[in-house]
């Protein structure tokens, strides 16, 4: 799974920051580089943001948010978007299905469902929530 930085910080209303960040190390006075990025590891993803809790806009502090958090954070955006995710998963292969659907948009006569604006298979629910709201943040940058 791959978030962007983007996307990340849309969601979670943080200035989510990507490079390397310098500090001094208080008793030595020596420079310590950290490599700031979007790190992954099994249910948590980690990211560097500014630390607010000081009022300090220098001061940057590595966070970490559980994966089932986030895809319920990255669903709720969606929603205040103007989006909604229909995720299923095929009874006989473990594969998720979602279907990008506008709120009150379109629906289809015959069968009765509303119509897809675009559709996307993965093995894992994360990853298909990530990949469905990467799609949805290009299709609003793409319109303003």
């Amino acid at each position: 799974m791959e978030i962007s930085k983007e996307l990340l910080s849309e969601v979670l209303g943080e200035d989510v920051r990507l490079g390397v960040y310098t500090t001094v190390e208080s008793d030595e006075d020596e420079l310590v580089q950290h490599i700031m990025k979007i790190e992954i590891y099994g249910n948590r993803v980690s990211y560097w943001r500014y630390y607010k809790e000081c009022g300090d806009d220098r001061t940057m502090c590595k966070s970490n948010i559980n994966i089932y958090e986030l895809a319920f954070k990255l669903k709720e955006w969606a929603f205040s978007e103007g989006y909604q995710l229909e995720i299923s998963r095929y009874w006989n292969i473990p594969t998720y299905y979602c279907k990008i659907v506008m709120r009150g948009g379109d629906f289809c006569e015959e069968c009765g469902e509303s119509r897809a604006i675009y559709e996307l298979e993965d093995l894992r629910e994360i990853d298909i929530v990530v990949k469905a709201c990467e799609y949805i943040l290009k299709e609003i940058n793409g319109s303003k």
